[in-house]
């Protein structure tokens, strides 16, 4: 049997859930950067679905592309 000792090939999906609703499921190929965060995630989903929230709370996980400057500012830099 060969091993295979590289990378997992494979795709991410991300969801947000919420009491009464949740977002699009978003499918994320490849590896998931502070810039693919945003561009794919945070930008088109994750706003707007708070925006449209009466009350929210957005917790992060803590992934490593959160924890870096371009996440926390476009999050600190979006609409209220």
């Amino acid at each position: 049997m060969h091993r295979y000792t590289g990378s997992a090939p494979g795709i991410m999906v991300w969801g947000g859930i919420g009491y009464h609703s949740g977002t699009p499921l978003v499918r994320i190929a490849g590896t998931l950067n502070s810039e693919r965060c945003i561009s794919e995630v945070l930008a088109p989903v994750v706003l707007p679905y708070l925006q449209g929230l009466a009350t929210a709370i957005f917790q992060q996980d803590n992934a490593r592309q959160h924890l870096g400057t371009h996440c926390p500012k476009a999050l600190r830099q979006s609409p209220d």
